[in-house]
């Protein structure tokens, strides 16, 4: 007598319950027993039985998770996203209530590697940098910046199309995230202003209470002047924003002041003002004419 496993095949079966991937294997066995009868001459007659039947393992809950793996100072999110079936893709993905992966397809500056462990499973590697229009910022104080993205995930089953969805929120503070610096210098005819672009827009350069923008500039007679390193902000002596103080006959100073502003709260953040000397003739050069009466009553409302 002798008998035999048989294993004919294995299906795996995957259901989505309550928002929950769940898998099962069922596997269809055949097992033969063989039944010899020998007679007296030597010869024999084999009789086998086979017997079918399916085995199928219970239901196994597969919930994904996701572990922020970002590093500040690399200024941008580094999230791995793990326990992924090998029928599942990940189809879409919201962050903040927007939309910068649809069916498959990411867009803006986010980026999804598929990674692919030796023992079949599957995981994502979602980097987003922190100046992506979607990442929400908040300055708290300190020079400690924070970002969140707010993770809505879905998860499609294949061939099915059954889906499931993964919902978390990724943080990461920034440092050292204090106000860039602010250089003046006097020039013969106003005052220059040189400020360090930043690599996230935190904070508003601003004039009083205005920011400055170059409507702002156009208005006033500015001299406005950007590159990928820092902005220059040329100011002419007699332009709107100047204090005046210590006026005689030769000479006289102005002072101007620029801020740098939460760009959100418009808290100020930063200031630097510049007192240069100026000489007097240019002033009154730039004077308006006086009014009918001929009077210092009329230059003021002029001035203003």
């Amino acid at each position: 007598m002798k008998w035999m496993f048989i294993l004919i095949f294995s299906v795996l079966q995957s259901v989505v319950v309550k928002n929950v991937y769940k898998e099962s294997y069922m596997a269809l066995l055949m097992y033969e027993h063989v039944f010899s009868l020998v007679f007296d001459d030597g010869h024999s007659v084999d009789t086998k039985h086979r017997t079918f039947k399916v085995l199928e393992t219970p239901l196994i809950c597969r919930p994904p998770f996701s572990l922020n793996q970002t590093i500040g100072e690399h200024q941008e999110f580094k999230v791995y996203l793990g326990n992924i079936p090998t029928d599942v893709i990940l189809e879409e993905i919201w962050i903040n209530g927007q939309h910068p992966l649809m069916l498959g397809k990411p867009e803006q500056g986010l980026s999804i590697s598929p990674i692919v462990h030796v023992n079949g499973s599957k995981a994502y590697e979602l980097r987003l940098p922190f100046n992506d229009p979607t990442v929400q910022w908040t300055n708290v104080g300190g020079g400690v910046v924070q970002y969140s993205i707010d993770l809505n995930l879905t998860l499609t089953i294949l061939p099915q199309r059954e889906s499931y969805y993964h919902q978390n929120l990724i943080t990461a503070q920034v440092f050292n995230a204090f106000p860039q610096e602010i250089t003046a210098y006097c020039l013969d005819g106003g005052i220059s202003f040189s400020v360090i672009r930043a690599s996230q827009s935190l904070w508003e350069v601003g004039v009083d209470h205005k920011p400055l923008t170059e409507q702002l500039v156009a208005h006033r007679g500015y001299r406005l002047y950007n590159d990928s390193h820092r902005i220059v902000l040329d100011v002419p002596v007699f332009s709107v924003g100047y204090t005046y103080e210590d006026i005689n006959l030769s000479n006289f100073y102005g002072t101007f002041k620029l801020l740098l502003r939460d760009s959100k709260t418009l808290e100020v953040q930063a200031s630097t003002s510049k007192r240069c000397l100026f000489r007097t003739e240019d002033m009154m050069g730039n004077l308006p004419p006086l009014g009918p009466s001929g009077s210092c009553e009329d230059l003021i409302h002029a001035e203003l």
